[in-house]
Protein backbone atom coordinates (compact mmCIF):
# COMPACT_ATOMS: atom_id res chain seq x y z
CA UNK A 1 0.00 0.00 0.00
CA UNK A 2 1.33 3.61 -0.72
CA UNK A 3 1.19 6.25 2.14
CA UNK A 4 -1.30 7.97 1.55
CA UNK A 5 -3.45 4.54 1.06
CA UNK A 6 -2.29 3.24 4.34
CA UNK A 7 -3.30 6.67 6.05
CA UNK A 8 -6.93 6.91 4.77
CA UNK A 9 -7.51 3.04 5.73
CA UNK A 10 -6.17 3.93 9.01
CA UNK A 11 -8.19 6.83 9.72
CA UNK A 12 -11.06 5.19 8.27
CA UNK A 13 -10.74 2.29 11.04
CA UNK A 14 -9.92 4.94 13.87
CA UNK A 15 -12.92 6.77 12.66
CA UNK A 16 -15.36 3.28 12.54
CA UNK A 17 -14.12 2.00 15.84
CA UNK A 18 -14.75 5.24 17.62
CA UNK A 19 -18.33 5.58 16.65
CA UNK A 20 -19.19 2.35 17.46
CA UNK A 21 -21.23 3.35 20.70
CA UNK A 22 -23.23 5.55 18.88
CA UNK A 23 -24.91 2.74 16.18
CA UNK A 24 -23.86 -0.80 17.74
CA UNK A 25 -24.97 -3.18 19.75
CA UNK A 26 -23.49 -4.53 23.63
CA UNK A 27 -21.52 -7.31 21.38
CA UNK A 28 -19.78 -4.94 18.80
CA UNK A 29 -19.16 -2.41 21.46
CA UNK A 30 -17.23 -5.06 23.04
CA UNK A 31 -15.72 -6.66 20.45
CA UNK A 32 -14.82 -2.85 19.40
CA UNK A 33 -12.82 -2.50 23.06
CA UNK A 34 -11.14 -5.62 22.64
CA UNK A 35 -9.50 -4.74 19.09
CA UNK A 36 -8.24 -1.11 20.81
CA UNK A 37 -6.54 -3.22 23.60
CA UNK A 38 -5.16 -5.11 21.21
CA UNK A 39 -4.64 -2.13 19.07
CA UNK A 40 -2.95 -0.47 21.92
CA UNK A 41 -0.62 -3.72 22.73
CA UNK A 42 0.58 -3.22 19.59
CA UNK A 43 1.59 0.40 19.48
CA UNK A 44 3.05 -0.35 23.02
CA UNK A 45 5.45 -2.69 20.94
CA UNK A 46 5.78 -0.08 18.06
CA UNK A 47 7.22 2.92 20.54
CA UNK A 48 9.35 -0.01 22.59
CA UNK A 49 10.49 -2.25 19.56
CA UNK A 50 10.09 0.43 16.82
CA UNK A 51 11.91 3.67 17.72
CA UNK A 52 14.88 2.17 20.34
CA UNK A 53 15.46 -1.31 18.47
CA UNK A 54 14.98 -3.02 22.06
CA UNK A 55 12.87 -5.93 22.18
CA UNK A 56 10.85 -5.93 24.95
CA UNK A 57 8.07 -8.45 25.66
CA UNK A 58 6.85 -8.18 29.00
CA UNK A 59 4.29 -5.77 27.66
CA UNK A 60 3.26 -8.74 25.35
CA UNK A 61 3.52 -10.90 28.51
CA UNK A 62 1.65 -9.19 31.40
CA UNK A 63 -1.29 -8.74 28.89
CA UNK A 64 -1.48 -12.51 27.76
CA UNK A 65 -0.43 -13.89 30.99
CA UNK A 66 -3.83 -11.45 32.04
CA UNK A 67 -6.20 -12.91 29.37
CA UNK A 68 -5.11 -16.55 29.90
CA UNK A 69 -5.59 -16.32 33.68
CA UNK A 70 -8.79 -15.36 32.78
CA UNK A 71 -9.92 -17.51 30.11
CA UNK A 72 -8.61 -19.98 32.93
CA UNK A 73 -10.35 -18.89 35.95
CA UNK A 74 -13.33 -18.33 33.78
CA UNK A 75 -13.55 -22.34 32.54
CA UNK A 76 -12.41 -23.31 35.93
CA UNK A 77 -15.65 -21.74 37.15
CA UNK A 78 -13.90 -19.16 39.42
CA UNK A 79 -16.57 -17.05 41.07
CA UNK A 80 -15.93 -12.97 40.24
CA UNK A 81 -14.95 -10.67 43.44
CA UNK A 82 -16.27 -7.99 42.95
CA UNK A 83 -14.09 -4.95 44.85
CA UNK A 84 -16.18 -1.48 45.98
CA UNK A 85 -14.68 0.91 47.08
CA UNK A 86 -15.62 4.68 48.59
CA UNK A 87 -13.43 8.17 48.39
CA UNK A 88 -12.24 8.67 45.17
CA UNK A 89 -14.80 11.08 44.52
CA UNK A 90 -13.60 13.30 47.20
CA UNK A 91 -10.58 14.01 45.23
CA UNK A 92 -12.48 17.08 43.45
CA UNK A 93 -15.63 19.39 44.36
CA UNK A 94 -18.20 17.78 42.53
CA UNK A 95 -21.08 20.78 41.96
CA UNK A 96 -23.37 19.07 40.10
CA UNK A 97 -23.41 15.34 38.13
CA UNK A 98 -24.46 17.07 35.37
CA UNK A 99 -27.29 14.52 34.03
CA UNK A 100 -29.26 17.93 32.76
CA UNK A 101 -25.76 18.87 30.64
CA UNK A 102 -25.76 15.09 29.32
CA UNK A 103 -29.04 15.62 27.81
CA UNK A 104 -28.48 19.27 26.71
CA UNK A 105 -25.50 18.12 24.69
CA UNK A 106 -27.50 14.66 23.96
CA UNK A 107 -24.49 12.43 24.68
CA UNK A 108 -26.71 10.55 26.57
CA UNK A 109 -28.21 8.97 23.42
CA UNK A 110 -25.09 9.29 21.11
CA UNK A 111 -22.11 8.42 23.78
CA UNK A 112 -24.12 6.53 26.46
CA UNK A 113 -23.36 9.08 28.97
CA UNK A 114 -26.03 9.56 31.90
CA UNK A 115 -24.05 12.29 33.81
CA UNK A 116 -21.42 15.10 32.44
CA UNK A 117 -20.13 16.13 36.06
CA UNK A 118 -18.94 19.49 36.55
CA UNK A 119 -16.44 19.93 39.86
CA UNK A 120 -14.36 22.33 40.94
CA UNK A 121 -10.57 21.02 41.04
CA UNK A 122 -6.94 22.11 40.81
CA UNK A 123 -5.44 23.44 38.28
CA UNK A 124 -8.40 24.39 35.87
CA UNK A 125 -10.93 25.69 38.49
CA UNK A 126 -14.43 24.77 36.48
CA UNK A 127 -13.93 21.34 35.46
CA UNK A 128 -16.79 20.33 32.80
CA UNK A 129 -16.47 16.48 32.72
CA UNK A 130 -13.16 15.68 33.47
CA UNK A 131 -12.27 16.03 29.95
CA UNK A 132 -8.43 18.29 31.32
CA UNK A 133 -8.26 15.77 33.84
CA UNK A 134 -7.03 17.57 37.64
CA UNK A 135 -4.75 17.17 40.11
CA UNK A 136 -6.49 15.15 42.55
CA UNK A 137 -7.13 16.77 46.51
CA UNK A 138 -5.95 14.14 49.53
CA UNK A 139 -8.69 11.96 50.19
CA UNK A 140 -9.26 8.32 52.06
CA UNK A 141 -10.10 5.88 49.79
CA UNK A 142 -11.94 2.64 51.77
CA UNK A 143 -11.60 -0.54 49.52
CA UNK A 144 -13.60 -3.92 50.64
CA UNK A 145 -14.02 -6.85 48.51
CA UNK A 146 -17.47 -8.11 48.44
CA UNK A 147 -19.31 -11.77 47.90
CA UNK A 148 -17.93 -14.03 45.65
CA UNK A 149 -20.51 -14.32 42.75
CA UNK A 150 -20.79 -17.59 40.97
CA UNK A 151 -20.45 -17.64 36.89
CA UNK A 152 -23.35 -19.28 35.67
CA UNK A 153 -22.63 -18.82 31.46
CA UNK A 154 -25.32 -15.84 30.97
CA UNK A 155 -23.61 -12.22 31.22
CA UNK A 156 -26.44 -10.18 31.57
CA UNK A 157 -27.48 -12.15 34.52
CA UNK A 158 -23.95 -12.41 36.18
CA UNK A 159 -23.43 -8.51 35.20
CA UNK A 160 -26.61 -7.40 37.01
CA UNK A 161 -25.42 -9.30 39.93
CA UNK A 162 -21.71 -7.66 40.06
CA UNK A 163 -23.66 -4.69 39.81
CA UNK A 164 -26.04 -4.90 42.48
CA UNK A 165 -23.24 -6.51 44.80
CA UNK A 166 -20.86 -3.30 43.94
CA UNK A 167 -23.54 -0.78 44.62
CA UNK A 168 -24.69 -2.26 47.90
CA UNK A 169 -21.15 -2.46 48.50
CA UNK A 170 -20.69 1.46 47.89
CA UNK A 171 -23.80 1.79 49.79
CA UNK A 172 -22.95 0.31 53.25
CA UNK A 173 -19.47 1.98 52.87
CA UNK A 174 -20.58 5.59 52.59
CA UNK A 175 -23.17 4.82 55.59
CA UNK A 176 -20.08 4.18 57.74
CA UNK A 177 -18.22 7.31 56.29
CA UNK A 178 -18.35 10.44 59.18
CA UNK A 179 -16.29 12.97 57.36
CA UNK A 180 -15.44 13.61 53.86
CA UNK A 181 -11.69 13.08 53.42
CA UNK A 182 -10.24 11.70 56.64
CA UNK A 183 -13.14 9.13 56.50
Amino acid sequence: MTGRLQYLVFALWVIALGCTPFWATNYIVRLAIMIAMYTSLTLSWNFIGGFTGYPSFSTAAFFGLGCYAGALSQRAGVPIVPIASVGGQETALFLDRGQWLAKLLMVDKLARLKSVPISLALPWGINIGDLLGHLPLPAKIVVEAQEPIEVDGDDEVVHKMVEASLQAGVDRLAAERRFPVVG
